[in-house]
């Protein structure tokens, strides 16, 4: 009798265990079924090249600046050309009549007003004519090709010796001068390849090299002047080229080759750590951060090294942020690499 209770104690005991576990585990698999499934987007890691850049701001100028100047004091009566207006060496830009000639055209004119019989008058029309044809005049021209970039004259305006009366720019000896940072002088040498990309064009990046880089710094900036050459311009980067353009020049000083690159938007950043990651996903659907360090960074993409990551697998770009770890994800879209 003993033997059978015994037994049953036992059959019933084991019945309740397997019912307990068979309850546990199918509530384990409800609550996985119910758990949210976030939607992301994913980009694969890749392996190549990325260069190591300095980015720096600046603006343009022109090599050859023509001053043009008054020859003479006097009166300009003839003003050629406004600001923007394609100038060619030789051209006439202005004619200055001297002070002398000027002073004998106008008092022959005050003859001519006042003269009342018609000897008085044909005299004075002499005299008028007579200063008109021996006046003289000096013409202001251009000795070189360009485009008018400032006037400072009028018809029927008095000028000085000497005084400035136009500036030809010549747009072909257009340059770029950036100002680059002191913490990256090191890393520049003349030589060395860049892009220059301005407002006006966005999407075009100008090819150049710095030929030369000023022997001082600004105190004020704590940068130095670096001059970027132009290579052959297309047509209509030369039309849009002009001198005062504020650009931005990416300057190349080195090459890193055969690493991982991720998306910038895949990466994480704590400012509380200083530490950065990636959120990848796994074969079975499952977000998992990893530990990464940052290295050069490119147009779009960053180098980045950690032991856990390799080639081919896939970084989420969109809907990383905040995501905890072990979550479920569902990828609604794969970025080209």
């Amino acid at each position: 009798m003993k033997r059978y209770v015994v037994c049953m104690l036992i059959m019933v005991t084991a019945a309740a265990v397997h019912h307990g576990c068979s309850k546990k585990s199918s509530g384990e698999e409800e609550s996985r079924a119910s758990s949210p499934v976030v939607e992301v987007r994913v980009a694969p890691v890749t392996r190549g090249d990325v260069e190591e850049t300095i980015v720096a701001e600046g603006t343009t100028d022109a090599v050859r600046k023509e001053k043009i100047v008054s020859p003479i004091a006097g009166t300009a009566i003839v003003v050629n050309g406004i600001v923007g207006s394609p100038v060619h060496a030789g051209d006439t830009v202005a004619v200055i009549r001297s002070r002398e000639s000027e002073a004998a055209i106008e008092g022959a004119k005050m003859l001519v007003e006042a003269a009342k019989t018609e000897a008085q008058k044909e005299e004075a029309r002499r005299s008028f004519h007579l200063a008109v044809s021996s006046q003289s005049v000096a013409a202001a021209r251009s000795t070189s090709d360009g485009i008018i970039a400032a006037r400072a004259v009028n018809k029927g305006e008095l000028v000085t010796e000497g005084a400035e009366l136009f500036t030809i720019t010549d747009l072909s000896s257009i340059y770029f001068a950036a100002s680059v940072p002191l913490r990256d002088l090191s890393k520049v040498r003349v030589g060395e390849i860049c892009r220059v990309t301005f407002s006006s064009n966005p999407g075009a990046a100008i090819p150049a090299k710095i030929v030369t880089i000023d022997p001082s710094a600004d105190p004020q900036s704590q940068s130095v002047r670096a001059h970027l050459a132009f290579g052959r311009l297309e047509p209509g980067e030369r039309a849009i080229m002009k001198t005062d353009m504020f650009g931005t020049a990416c300057i190349v000083t080195g090459m890193h080759r055969g690493v991982l690159l991720v998306p910038r938007s895949a990466l994480l950043r704590n400012d509380e750590t200083n530490e950065t990651t990636v959120v990848v996903v796994t074969s079975d659907s499952l977000a998992v951060t990893i530990p990464v360090t940052a290295g050069t960074f490119g147009d779009s993409l960053v180098e980045v090294a950690s032991p856990a990551l390799h080639e081919g697998q896939l970084v989420i770009v969109e809907g990383n942020y905040g995501l905890p770890d072990s979550t479920r994800v569902r990828v609604t879209a794969l970025e080209k690499p």
